[in-house]
């Protein structure tokens, strides 16, 4: 059924997003982000909400999904270089907006840095995603 593979491959793309920005932001950029972010738009980490971070790597995950759906996506290849182009163009949309408006970033290296880790997790995600569809392609 088209729902169940929405549904498997939107909560495998959500914990995809969620275990990799946690190894990415979390782990292999956290010192340099922090260095290059501005700390007063920054949650100390006993105050962050969890529930929405967790509710919008749903999201993230359930737009692959959806978007994969109507796109036909049936491989992990294809998955991935779909990913890798949403993840582009997201990156660069949302990551250029925040720089226009806000003192997010202390300039545009953390921008192409966080564009570049985007990029990486909307790759692997979308390769994830792409599998679930290419296991699942007879429901």
């Amino acid at each position: 059924m088209k729902t169940n593979k929405i549904l498997i491959a939107g909560i495998a793309g959500g914990a995809t997003f969620f275990i990799l920005g946690w190894l990415i932001y979390g782990m292999i950029l956290s010192s340099y982000m922090q260095s290059q972010s501005n700390p007063a738009i920054m949650r100390p980490m006993s105050e962050m909400k969890w529930w929405a971070l967790i509710i919008s790597n749903l999201a993230q995950g359930f737009l692959f999904a959806i978007v994969y759906d109507w796109s036909n996506v049936k491989t992990l290849s294809s998955g991935a270089g779909k990913g890798a182009i949403l993840g582009l163009i997201l990156a660069i949309a949302m990551d250029l907006g925040l720089y226009s408006m806000y003192t997010m970033f202390s300039g545009l290296s953390p921008v192409v840095i966080d564009a570049v880790a985007s990029v990486v997790m909307f790759t692997v995600t979308g390769a994830v995603v792409g599998w679930i569809y290419s296991r699942n392609s007879q429901a």
